[in-house]
Parts: structure tokens; C-alpha cells; sequence
């Protein structure tokens, strides 16, 4: 499933949200204000550093994480439950939804909207990938689906 670019927005309420370039690294594009509350950062520290960077810590496992950001690249949806960590070396419970937008043509894929989800019911072990059930991108196959 994939979000149509119109239809694709950061929240300011509840969510921490990023839009990340599908490029090498996934650097950040753009981030809302609860992400940066949430991981202690300023939008100057945010702006096209890899996402990974910014919030993975020694919990996350980096193969779960990339495979995640791999396929929400390639238009299929992912969600994992993690650990992170924010600048202030405060551990960050949730649940990372990793949401594919479509470019302005509509035809691929042009960036990833992801969502943290805070929990504090997470469990504190590593990454565990838990498909939600999408079916592949395709061109002139693409459903809409709301953001987490």
C-alpha cells in the first residue's frame, strides 16, 4: 500500500512523524514537532541526516531496521517494534511504521512517511518485523491508505 503525495502530511498531534528520501541512508526530509520533542532534536540536526543516525541506539537491530526502510522503498508497508534512543540518552519504547508516498506522477515510489508510535508496553528486546499485510507496489496499483 502506498499514500498518494497529496494525501501524505505530517501531524502535529500525538505522532512523531518523518518523511525520509528513499536515497541512500534515508535521510530525513522533513520532521514534525512531536519527533523532535520526542527525540530531543532541533529541525537544524534533523535536516537531511540519516534517520538512523538520529535514533537508532543499542537496542535497534540495524538489519530489521534497513530491511524495513528497504521495503517501504520498494512500496510495501512495514511495522516494527523497537527500543531507540533520543539525544538526551532517554530510551524511546515504539512501534516505527514505515509508510511508502508515491511521487508527484504517481508511477514510484518518492519518499517514506514513518511513524513512531510511543509505548511503554514495547518490549525492551530488539527489533521485531511484523508485516502488515500489503500487497506490492505497482503502477496503477496503489491504494491509499491512511498514516499511523
Amino acid at each position: 500500500d502506498a499514500v498518494q503525495v497529496k494525501a501524505a502530511e505530517l501531524l502535529d498531534g500525538g505522532v512523531a512523524q518523518a518523511f525520509v528520501s528513499c536515497a541512500s541512508g534515508h535521510p530525513v526530509e522533513q520532521a514534525n514537532s512531536v519527533f523532535l520533542d520526542t527525540f530531543g532534536l532541533d529541525e537544524e540536526t534533523v535536516a537531511s541526516r540519516p534517520l538512523q543516525s538520529l535514533t537508532a541506539g543499542p537496542k535497534t537491530d540495524i538489519v530489521s531496521w534497513h530491511k524495513m526502510l528497504s521495503s517501504a522503498s520498494q512500496g510495501v508497508s512495514q511495522t516494527v517494534r523497537t527500543v531507540l534512543l533520543s539525544a538526551r540518552g532517554d530510551e524511546v519504547h515504539c512501534k516505527v511504521a514505515a509508510v511508502p508516498v508515491l511521487s508527484e506522477g504517481g508511477g514510484e515510489v518518492g519518499r517514506i512517511l514513518v511513524s513512531f508510535e510511543t509505548s511503554e508496553s514495547v518490549p525492551s528486546s530488539p527489533l521485531v518485523v511484523r508485516p502488515q499485510p500489503t500487497s506490492a507496489f505497482g503502477v496503477g496499483n496503489s491504494s491509499a491508505a491512511s498514516a499511523v
